[in-house]
């Protein structure tokens, strides 16, 4: 989520084409989300020849109070470079994009018990660097046949660290400690995606069938410095209450997928049907280490975290696309067969599971005039849980505080 929106925010306005969002979407996509797509056409140049263009833009924010403990200047910069070439048969196309920023960001969360209510306040000091770079190329094998290869690659750090303030106040509302937490971590993540893709046109009609071959790994390791201390209501410490911990943590994610989709004009209709394979390996760990005063390290083996989840998803699906004057429908239905197992080395637990579902989806929209139009939607998604959320594992926020996942969601 967070790596997304960052590479997305990377993006210059010259690199996109047009934004188009989705909000039934047929059922030659993917089921997962809850919602519609958003779909992103990034500009590819058609200019013959030679061509490109640089950009850069920078952002400031002036905060209130200026210095929040004891930072300041925050700042997000972007910078983009474009390349393209194209000939008769051949085109081919590189960018290059650099940003970084500096950003203040926090949140409250109050926690109700029968006896206390503990008021937490996060603020979070992030300061990242990005990379990312984009290379691909098209060859038209024939007039009825392209072929093509991309690459999307990057790499992201950053440094951040949370001040956690925690009171905790009895049932009179009387103060009756406060916790602070201090934490810093400093991840780096690689990722790296290939694409080899094929376009092949039987006729003028609009007949045509498309593959698409895709490769995609992500890795990230992190490593972080946890202290939480306990004071008093006259600001006093509680030196038995002194909790540090040091940990470290990886993510290697893997995912190969394999599509065909065929479009079939008719008189009546646009019929699309295809299918998809796709196979996920995530393999994660957090190991901590018990600090002691003296600085001391010892493995926390009731803490650290080993997992492992894989995914295959065999999908296929059918779409009809068609209208009559104002009148326009869409209807399809798309199936996705999914396995999964999710294996914790920590607590030697294997839960293995299996799962065909439907996924009906129906558009009827009816344009009345120039400025009114009629429309009936209806459709079946699935929100799958992230990996972390299926780790049965326990993940500590605070020293009083963890959350842990459920390997039986689907």
């Amino acid at each position: 989520g967070v790596d997304l929106t960052r590479y997305l925010r990377s993006l210059s306005a010259n690199q996109i084409s047009k934004i188009e969002v989705i909000k039934n979407p047929p059922a030659q996509y993917d089921a997962d989300g809850n919602a519609g797509l958003i779909n992103i056409t990034t500009k590819q140049s058609k200019k013959a020849g030679l061509s490109g263009n640089v950009q850069v833009s920078d952002k400031q924010w002036l905060h209130n109070p200026a210095n929040v403990y004891g930072t300041s200047n925050y700042w997000v910069l972007n910078s983009s470079a474009n390349l393209n070439y194209n000939s008769r048969k051949f085109s081919a196309y590189g960018s290059l994009n650099w940003d970084g920023d500096h950003e203040l960001e926090g949140f409250e969360t109050d926690v109700f018990y029968p006896t206390q209510t503990w008021k937490q306040t996060d603020t979070g000091d992030y300061r990242m660097h990005n990379v990312s770079y984009v290379a691909g190329f098209d060859y038209k094998l024939s007039p009825k046949t392209t072929f093509g290869a991309s690459y999307i690659g990057g790499s992201n750090s950053y440094d951040g660290s949370d001040h956690v303030n925690n009171p905790v106040y009895g049932q009179t509302g009387r103060l009756d400690s406060t916790l602070r937490t201090y934490a810093d971590y400093h991840p780096v993540a690689l990722s790296n995606s290939v694409n080899l893709h094929t376009v092949i046109n039987f006729d003028t009609t609009g007949k045509k069938l498309t593959i698409n071959a895709d490769y995609f790994n992500y890795y990230r390791t992190d490593h972080s410095n946890f202290e939480s201390n306990t004071f008093l209501p006259n600001g006093a410490v509680i030196p038995s209450a002194n909790t540090r911990y040091l940990d470290s943590n990886k993510q290697d994610i893997n995912v190969y997928t394999f599509k065909a989709d065929a479009e079939i004009p008719t008189k009546f209709a646009k019929i699309a049907f295809g299918g998809k394979l796709s196979f996920i390996d995530n393999y994660s760990n957090a190991f901590y280490y018990n600090v002691t005063p003296q600085s001391v390290q010892s493995r926390n083996t009731n803490l650290s975290n080993e997992f492992d989840y894989k995914e295959n998803t065999q999908s296929l699906y059918v779409n009809i696309d068609g209208g009559q004057g104002k009148w326009k429908y869409q209807a399809g239905l798309r199936g996705e067969l999914t396995e999964t197992k999710g294996y914790s080395y920590t607590l030697n637990q294997t839960t293995p599971k299996n799962y065909l579902k439907p996924f009906p989806s129906l558009l009827i929209s009816y344009q009345a005039d120039a400025a009114n139009g009629f429309a009936f939607t209806v459709g079946r998604r699935i929100n799958r849980p992230t990996f972390w959320n299926l780790n049965p594992f326990k993940s500590l926020f605070t020293a009083y505080s963890y959350g842990d996942g459920n390997p039986y969601l689907q």
